[in-house]
C-alpha cells in the first residue's frame, strides 16, 4: 500500500502518547495534531530540551508513563536506538494494551524482541521506520510500517510533508528496511569521517581532497563535508544504530566489522550539546585523531 502524501486524512480523535519527543518525535506529534490527534506526553524524568520542544509543539503532558500508558490508544516509541527494549518493558509494567507503535533505529532481532514484550501484555504492536530529516513542509519525510494493524496508525501520520508507506504483515519489516537504509547511509559517513581523519594524520588531506575535486564521482565528497561535520553532532545516536546494523547483518550471516567500525568512529563524535558553529571539519578530525585528549579538555572546562 502506498498512500499518497498529497492529501491530509481526516481522523476520529485518537490520543496519541510519544515516547520521547525528541526533534523527530515532536515533528511527527505535530503531524499527528494536524489531523485531529490528541497529543500526549510524560516529563517525568525527561531533560529541559524534551520539555522546551514538547510545550512548543502544543503536546500535553501527562507527567508519568503510567498515565500516558492509561490515557492513550496509540502509544509512538521513537527514542535513541539503546533503549527500545528497556522503554518496551516498562510500557508493559504499566499494563499498556492498546496500539504500541516502535519508531526507533532497530535491527529486526530487536523488533521481534520489543514485539514479544508488548505482546505479552495484550498490546497490538506496529513496527515503523522514519527515512528523512523531521517533517517541516520543506522536504519529504517517509514512515514505513509494517505489521497487521498498521493501517490505523497510518492515517495518523500521512500528511503533504509526510509519505506513508505499508511494507506488509510482517512486525519487523519496517525496521529491516531501515537497517539496510542506514547501513548504507551512515556508514558511509563514518568511512568519510575516518578517511578524512587518516589523511591528516598522514599529512595527505590536502592532497587528497584535490584528487576527490579532480574526480566527478568524487567530488560531491568535498562539496557535502561541512553537512557531513555537522551530522556528527548526532554521532552519540548512530553509535547506537551502527551496533543495530550490525546485529542485522549477523542475523543474515554477513560480516559485521564495517559497522562495528562505524559505530567507534561515531562515538568519538562531539555531543549534541556541542556549539554546531565549533564543529568545523578540521576540529572533528582533532577530535576523531585524539578522542582521550578531547575529552580530558572538555572535562577540565567544565570544572
Amino acid at each position: 500500500m502506498n498512500t499518497s502524501h498529497h492529501k491530509t486524512l481526516a481522523i476520529e480523535p485518537v490520543k496519541i502518547g510519544f515516547l520521547h519527543p525528541g526533534e523527530m518525535g515532536t515533528a511527527l506529534a505535530e503531524v499527528a495534531k494536524s489531523n485531529g490527534a490528541l497529543t500526549y506526553w510524560a516529563s517525568a524524568g525527561r531533560s529541559p530540551g524534551n520539555v522546551r520542544r514538547a510545550q512548543a509543539a502544543g503536546i500535553h503532558d501527562l507527567f508519568t508513563l503510567q498515565a500516558l500508558c492509561d490515557s492513550c490508544d496509540i502509544i509512538v516509541s521513537i527514542c535513541p536506538p539503546h533503549a527500545a527494549l528497556d522503554i518496551a518493558v516498562a510500557v508493559k509494567a504499566c499494563g499498556f494494551s492498546a496500539t504500541y507503535v516502535d519508531a526507533n533505529a532497530i535491527a529486526p532481532s530487536t523488533a521481534e524482541k520489543v514485539a514479544d514484550v508488548v505482546e505479552a501484555r495484550g498490546a497490538t504492536y506496529v513496527d515503523a521506520a522514519v527515512v528523512g530529516p523531521p517533517p517541516n513542509g520543506k522536504q519529504l519525510t517517509t514512515v514505513y510500517f509494517s505489521g497487521n494493524e498498521a493501517r490505523k496508525v497510518i492515517r495518523c501520520f500521512a500528511a503533504q510533508s509526510v509519505e506513508v508507506r505499508w511494507l506488509g504483515p510482517s512486525r519487523s519489516q519496517a525496521s529491516a528496511l531501515k537497517m539496510c537504509h542506514s547501513a548504507m547511509s551512515k556508514g558511509q559517513l563514518a568511512l568519510l569521517l575516518s578517511t578524512i581523519a587518516a589523511a591528516e594524520h598522514y599529512g595527505v588531506r590536502s592532497h587528497l581532497e584535490n584528487l576527490w575535486g579532480s574526480r566527478s564521482s568524487t567530488r560531491p565528497l568535498l562539496e557535502e563535508m561541512s553537512e557531513s561535520a555537522r551530522r556528527s553532532r548526532k554521532g552519540w545516536r548512530f553509535a547506537g544504530e551502527m551496533q543495530e546494523v550490525a546485529a542485522t547483518l549477523a542475523s543474515a550471516g554477513l560480516p559485521t566489522s564495517i559497522h562495528q567500525g562505524a559505530s567507534t568512529v561515531f562515538q568519538r563524535c562531539p555531543s549534541p550539546e556541542t556549539d554546531p558553529q565549533l564543529i568545523t571539519i578540521s576540529a572533528l578530525i582533532q577530535q576523531l585523531l585524539f578522542p582521550e585528549a578531547y575529552d580530558s579538555r572538555q572535562n577540565e572546562s567544565k570544572n
